[in-house]
């Protein structure tokens, strides 16, 4: 069996979209149940998936001070785009590097599901 992780992430053009991970799978979408569907057509055909949509909560994978920087960079993120210019290189770097801790919870909370589930 896998889990699929279905994650809401801050969207290039702002908004928010929807990050699907299942094992080394990963697929991006407007919609969870079109994040949903791309992963689905990655796994193999006969497979049964168990699918959690992580709501923005701390846990033992992503505190909460890193979801509160994330936020809080996202926000400085979106204020550059707006505004025309870049992100400063240094929270550029910070920003990148909270997205694949967040990404790497989100494995290692699949990971511990799955664990949960097995018999």
């Amino acid at each position: 069996m896998t889990s699929v992780q279905i994650l809401p992430i801050p969207g290039k053009r702002g908004g928010i979209q929807f990050h699907a991970v299942a094992g080394e799978q990963r697929a991006d979408a407007e919609t969870a149940g079109q994040a949903l569907d791309a992963i689905t057509r990655l796994l193999p055909r006969h497979e049964t998936a168990v699918v959690v949509v992580q709501p923005f909560i701390e846990d033992e994978f992503f505190s909460a001070s890193q979801s509160t920087r994330l936020q809080e960079l996202m926000a400085c993120w979106r204020q550059s785009r707006d505004s025309g210019i870049s992100l400063a290189a240094s929270d550029q770097t910070e920003l990148e590097s909270l997205v694949e801790a967040e990404l790497l919870g989100a494995t290692q909370r699949s990971a511990a599901l799955s664990a949960e589930l097995s018999p």
